[in-house]
């Protein structure tokens, strides 16, 4: 929330998971949702980010990111 300024879901969900990428391609559309390319918007947030948080750990948080989004569904159909 600190990082991105943000309560927004999918802008941290897109966030974290282009941290995970190999590499940032420019013409990406901005994780923020600006309907920007990155090159034009956030991307020396996501360079500085990418720098500093290892892929590895990206993908760990992604997968329980994932995991903890799948929880909510099914308690959600649960309770339907």
């Amino acid at each position: 929330k600190e990082i991105l300024k943000t309560n927004d879901i999918k802008v941290v969900y897109n966030f974290i998971e282009y941290l995970t990428k190999k590499k940032i391609k420019k013409h990406w559309p901005c994780f923020c949702g600006s309907g920007k390319q990155i090159r034009y918007c956030h991307l020396n947030l996501m360079k500085e980010y990418k720098q500093k948080i290892r892929s590895k750990d990206a993908k760990k948080t992604f997968e329980n990111f994932n995991r903890m989004l799948e929880t909510i569904r099914k308690n959600r159909e649960k309770t339907k």
